[in-house]
């Protein structure tokens, strides 16, 4: 399989695993530096190279034209905000569709939503205490 491929692959499947929750997830040096190793760990791997080779990261990155991790995670973060900010200038906007996604979750027999859920663990506790 050719390294273009396996780039492909890693793009649209490993990335967005690495990357999953970074743009609500607290920024530490230790889920950086891990979020990095893990990425190395892989980019090595697809370029056939070992540690052993001493060829620096960055050189892979560039060879590879993969962006760095942490600059992904902060594009995907800034994409994010760059929404929220545009979803909340018109705010009735946001307060209709919020109503409706709300009123789509509600039963229409009038019941409570979610009112399944007691019965089940009621029926659970019944039989562990007889």
């Amino acid at each position: 399989m050719s390294a273009d491929s396996k780039v492909r692959i890693y793009k649209t499947v490993v990335r967005p695993i690495l990357t999953y929750a970074v743009e609500t997830r607290a920024d530490s040096t230790k889920t950086k530096n891990t979020m990095r190793a893990a990425e190395m760990i892989i980019l090595r791997t697809i370029k056939g190279v070992s540690l052993r080779d001493q060829i620096r990261s960055e050189a892979i990155s560039e060879d590879l034209k993969i962006q760095d991790i942490i600059r992904f995670t902060r594009a995907r973060r800034r994409y994010r905000r760059d929404h929220s900010d545009r979803m909340m200038e018109d705010g009735q906007r946001m307060d209709d569709r919020i109503q409706r996604n709300l009123q789509a979750e509600l039963p229409k027999d009038g019941t409570k939503a979610g009112h399944l859920l007691p019965k089940r663990l009621n029926s659970r506790r019944n039989k562990t205490t007889s």
